[in-house]
């Protein structure tokens, strides 16, 4: 029976036959080069096809933005992201409430307080009845000028529009990963007017992926029209519209020119001379004007709905972020103790490869402590699998190596003469379990974020490979610099049990 459904397979199906003809018809392609390698030689030959190769390579790409279209939303799904930030809200509470007072715990009420204000001001935001528009753009694009435009007299949106100038836009790359934290104007907008002069710069790339991202509606408007010749702007717009195909509605990159450049008139008068003035032209934005008005009309409920979810989503990552700063707090000082019993452990008793990350228990019994305070509990299992993972990474990074010969360097330049051997592997033995620690640390913090498949389960700890190699990479770069590895060192030198001379002419004690 098999048989018979496997021969009604089609042939392309089929990998094993569709192997072989592939095979044989790169050895028959072999053979009919033969004679081409006998004339121009080999060498020649694999010299013209590693030419040919980086024509091809060198063939330049259109740039083409990669942004996913935004995910319909509904009263819902809104609903729900109000109670998710109500929930990290009220857990943000709970976290203060165990927090000794000091300085910290004065910063994070207020920054509570704040964020309850806020969370209290969603839900009566779903009712208003008018759109917020923000106009963002690079230096000098006539970002104020526009405003003033819209802004006007005998403009149909006087009661349906209110505007915003946006500063800081566009953004590099590095800045658009956390920019809604830096601008939270950005978030509470419903559209974004952003200015081009152009074709598309890198920085303008950047910013459109993610004003996307975080599904704030965009209207791209091409400025300056009046400065392009007649037949150079239609031109400009269709190399604009072909960056941004597949990514942005044709219907949202409109042409306009708010203030154009006043316009040389020449008058041949009545005796023969000539007259010139400049005479001011109106300000041309029915294009954007157009677009406006009927976003006001069809979309209005839909772009209120994605503000909102934007905010309640800011709203959760704050309060994350203020609670994992209370955990960081409390972890801080586990991490320390651990590193000292770590580091006062293999000095008494060094193992020979430094292995102490998989192979003691006192990591182990670090990460279930630290998981405690991440509200991530751990069997003893799972705290052995997760130590030995990191040890794993940090072997495979060079961690171990590298930080063993910086911190050697480190001690050998102090004045103490005990500072050798099983002192040095202390040292390192503590220090590595610090940037274990601190690596754990950020892990737990961004556990909340990752998908269930990512988070524990039945069969023990699962621990991206990526992900965790990113953390351990950030970790080490921060903590090798010279002078954390000097302070470390004097503090761990402070720390470890010292030998006391014995003086040449002692006598043993006599039982």
């Amino acid at each position: 029976m098999a048989a018979d459904v496997n021969t009604k397979r089609p042939i392309y199906k089929r990998p094993v036959l569709m192997g072989g003809l592939a095979l044989a018809l790169f050895l028959w392609v072999l053979d009919s080069l033969q004679h081409v390698l006998a004339e121009v030689g080999t060498l020649s030959f694999l010299g013209l096809l590693a030419l040919a190769g980086g024509i091809l390579a060198m063939k330049p790409r259109s740039p083409r933005l990669t942004i996913a279209s935004p995910r319909p939303l509904d009263r819902t799904a809104v609903e729900a992201a109000i109670a998710q930030a109500a929930t990290a809200i009220t857990q943000l509470d709970q976290a203060l409430a165990t927090t000794p007072a000091g300085p910290l715990q004065v910063k994070v009420a207020a920054q509570l307080q704040e964020l309850q204000t806020r969370w209290q001001a969603l839900r009566p935001d779903l009712e208003r009845s008018h759109l917020r528009v923000a106009i963002a753009g690079g230096p000098s694009v006539g970002k104020t000028t526009l405003r003033q435009s819209l802004e006007g007299p005998g403009m149909p949106w006087a009661a349906s529009l209110t505007w915003q100038e946006v500063a800081g836009l566009p953004l590099a790359y590095d800045q658009a990963i956390a920019a809604i934290a830096s601008w939270p104007v950005l978030a509470a907008q419903d559209v974004v007017v952003f200015l081009i002069t152009g074709d598309l710069t890198e920085s303008e790339r950047y910013t459109l992926q993610y004003l996307q991202r975080v599904n704030l509606r965009t209207v791209v408007a091409l400025t300056k029209q009046d400065q392009y010749l007649p037949h150079e702007g239609p031109l400009v717009r269709q190399r604009v519209q072909q960056q941004l195909q597949g990514t942005l509605d044709s219907a949202d990159l409109v042409a306009i020119a708010p203030a154009p450049t006043p316009l040389k008139v020449r008058q041949q008068q009545a005796d023969g001379s000539m007259q010139e003035w400049l005479e001011a032209r109106p300000a041309d934005i029915s294009a954007l004007t157009d677009r406006l008005t009927t976003l006001v009309t069809a979309e209005q409920p839909a772009l209120i709905l994605a503000t909102t979810q934007r905010l309640a989503q800011q709203l959760q990552q704050e309060a994350r972020a203020a609670r994992n700063e209370l955990r960081r707090h409390r972890a801080l000082p586990v991490i320390e103790q651990y590193q000292w019993v770590a580091a006062a452990a293999t000095a008494l008793n060094p193992v020979p490869t430094l292995d102490l990350l998989a192979t003691t228990a006192i990591n182990a019994q670090m990460v279930l402590d630290l998981g405690a305070i991440y509200q991530c509990p751990l069997s003893w299992q799972q705290a052995q699998t997760l130590a030995t993972t990191l040890a794993g990474q940090m072997l495979k990074l060079g961690v171990v190596e590298v930080s063993t010969q910086l911190l050697g360097n480190v001690l050998k330049g102090t004045s103490l003469t005990f500072v050798v051997g099983a002192a040095i592997q202390g040292v390192s033995a503590g220090y590595l379990t610090r940037v274990a620690g601190l690596s754990l640390v950020e892990y737990f913090a961004q556990m909340e974020t990752v998908t269930e498949t990512e988070k524990l389960g039945d069969r023990g700890v699962s621990l991206p490979e990526n992900r965790l190699r990113q953390i351990l990479q950030t970790v080490t770069q921060t903590t090798q610099r010279t002078i954390v590895l000097q302070e470390f060192a004097r503090q761990a030198i402070a720390a470890l049990p010292q030998p006391k001379a014995t003086p040449a002419d002692a006598t043993l004690p006599q039982n």
